[in-house]
């Protein structure tokens, strides 16, 4: 073994601990630098010699060289920040940014994003952040699995590819209101009905007493309460909607002698409560324009006495004031025919909604064909098979939710043995005329209903002055500018407007890797995938694996300037040490030299 070599192992050590030095250097320049990730250098041996000994081969090493760079992925500490659009990850994950208008991706840890003239919310390169893009869609007709799928609870509330989170416009645009709830008790002492028919239907008074001809369509004490509420059209312009409440008194006493007698059907039960409630608008306001049922534009508006009459329906109470079921009818065509308006055969079962509830059309701007929820130029519902929605008023219809939705695709209609024949009898109609000439006929939810909380309730009180409001919202809204933006944890971009709407825009979508130590680094804060790292994987915050989102926060550099100067004096000494070797072998090396003399 010559001198030389050993002077040689020697550099090989200060060559590795210069390079460590480097890495140190790196960690501790990067200390405040937005969630920077620190690396270690790991050292192995680099090669042994083998020579000869006494006992035979040996090996001798041959210094040191550089094993592995290890990034260091654990979590930083949050700084807070006066900017919403500052996100920090709590956990795993990495949000992902993409040059504009280029297929290349690169992933960060750093959330200070800024929004740019264009609307785009990007890094401080320029690379638009990833997400989901939020949806509202319109109502559609109800099924089972829309409603499964809504109530499922996910967090994944964006939709499609993810996509540049960019906003197109900082407004917000006018919305049709597409869901009212209203929850009211209505109190079940408060005395005998108010309003009564004069075609001897209990079930229609307030329909057959409705006439806009009048001042007050219902004259001053033709109901028990009314409850109103203010509704928007498409373009954003205020309008009031009000529901009217009444009793009903009918004959609940059984005759158990009768083949149709059923003690567990509610028309038989005398301590069901039942009441008749009807939707309005101001008649001043109604624009509905029916179609002649051809084909042809619409050309029928609604008759004088009958405008501003929306909806009817009955709501049906235990003994206890506890809602049980609910049945709701709208006009069609027809009703513009020759059985006029206020033909009750031509109110039909209104469609339920994808979220269980039924709808109406109220037609505030004269919208053409945009008055009537089912398509008059198709096949009408029966009790078998809902009928199909119109689609020209796609967008303009209205959910009304009183508590209580149904969990199929349209109502419960029952058929009764009524001769007692073993046979149940012809289909019942579905038509409000079916109601008023068999309440029997028409079950409405019933075994297909579920209450929703808030619910209407029928509780009563001694002086039969209880009705009140127990709940009040509607979706609509006008026009409103960005007022300020908020991230939640589970990366939901939200605005809020100057009109009072708060309304979520993007999901950031986050991504993990299998191998996150194969990650090339890029600098700036960006890393890219690379064959040894795997491909990524995308999910929600908060979902799976991944970390939770924090806006007006930061996530700080997780290097630990603790731990980054004892690895610098321990590179120092390292360092140091091999160069004593190699100032060693030179004394020895001189020692040699001098022996010729």
């Amino acid at each position: 073994m010559s001198l030389s070599a050993s002077m040689w192992t020697s550099v090989s050590g200060l060559l590795a601990h210069g390079e460590k030095m480097n890495v140190v250097g790196n960690n501790i320049s990067n200390v405040n630098t937005v969630g920077f990730k620190s690396s270690r250098m790991d050292f192995m041996d680099f090669v042994h010699q083998t020579v000869n000994s006494a006992n035979g081969p040996a090996q001798v090493g041959r210094g040191v060289q550089i094993g592995a760079i290890y990034g260091d992925f654990s979590q930083g500490a949050f700084e807070t920040s006066n900017e919403a659009t500052d996100i920090a990850i709590n956990g795993n994950g990495f949000f992902k940014v993409v040059p504009k208008g280029s297929d290349d991706a690169y992933y960060t840890r750093a959330g200070n994003f800024r929004f740019d003239a264009e609307g785009y919310l990007v890094d401080p390169h320029g690379y638009a952040l990833q997400g989901w893009e939020i949806e509202r869609p319109d109502l559609t007709m109800g099924n089972t699995s829309a409603l499964s799928a809504s109530n499922t609870g996910s967090r994944i509330v964006g939709t499609g590819v993810p996509q540049d989170v960019r906003l197109s416009s900082f407004s917000c645009d006018p919305r049709h209101t597409t869901n009212m709830t209203i929850a009211v008790n209505l109190d079940s002492n408060c005395g005998v009905e108010k309003a009564t028919s004069s075609t001897g239907s209990p079930f229609t008074a307030l329909f057959d007493n409705w006439d806009a001809t009048q001042t007050k369509p219902l004259g001053t004490d033709g109901f028990s309460y009314q409850q109103s509420m203010t509704v928007y059209d498409e373009g954003g312009t205020p309008h009031i909607i009000t529901i009217y409440f009444d009793p009903v008194e009918e004959n609940t006493t059984a005759d158990t002698t009768d083949p149709s007698y059923d003690p567990n059907k509610a028309d038989y039960d005398p301590t069901r409560q039942r009441w008749e409630f009807i939707v309005t608008m101001d008649p001043a306001e109604d624009l509905r324009l029916f179609q002649n049922g051809t084909g042809s534009p619409a050309d029928t508006t609604v008759p004088d006495k009958m405008k501003g009459l929306l909806m009817t329906g009955v709501m049906d109470f235990s003994s206890s004031g506890e809602l049980k079921d609910l049945m709701a009818y709208v006009p069609t065509t027809g009703g513009t025919g020759t059985g006029g308006f206020d033909d009750k055969s031509t109110w039909v079962a209104a469609p339920i909604s994808s979220n269980g509830y039924p709808m109406f059309a109220a037609n505030f701007s004269g919208q053409p064909k945009a008055s009537e929820v089912w398509d008059p130029n198709s096949a009408a519902p029966t009790v078998g098979s809902a009928g199909t929605l119109n689609p020209e008023t796609r967008g303009y219809y209205t959910e009304l939710n009183l508590g209580m939705k149904c969990t199929s695709n349209w109502w419960n209609f029952e058929q009764y043995d009524t001769n007692g024949d073993g046979t149940p009898d012809t289909a019942p109609s579905v038509s409000l005329d079916g109601l008023v000439t068999d309440q029997r006929a028409i079950a409405g939810m019933e075994t297909d209903g579920q209450r929703t909380q808030p619910c209407s309730t029928a509780y009563g009180s001694k002086n039969g002055n209880n009705f009140f409001e127990r709940y009040a919202n509607q979706d609509g809204y006008t026009y409103g500018e960005l007022a300020s933006i908020y991230v939640d944890e589970n990366g939901i971009l939200s605005g809020r407007y100057s009109n009072g709407v708060t309304l979520e825009l993007f999901q950031i979508t986050l991504y993990d890797f299998s191998s996150l130590t194969n990650l090339r680094r890029e600098g700036g804060n960006l890393y890219t995938q690379t064959r040894e790292s795997g491909d990524p994987t995308q999910g929600a915050a908060g979902t799976g694996s991944f970390g939770t989102t924090h806006g007006n926060s930061l996530e700080q550099s997780n290097v630990d300037l603790a731990r980054e100067f004892v690895h610098m004096i321990t590179t120092q000494r390292g360092f140091q040490s091999n160069s004593k070797s190699i100032t060693t072998v030179d004394t020895m090396l001189e020692t040699v030299i001098n022996m010729k003399r």
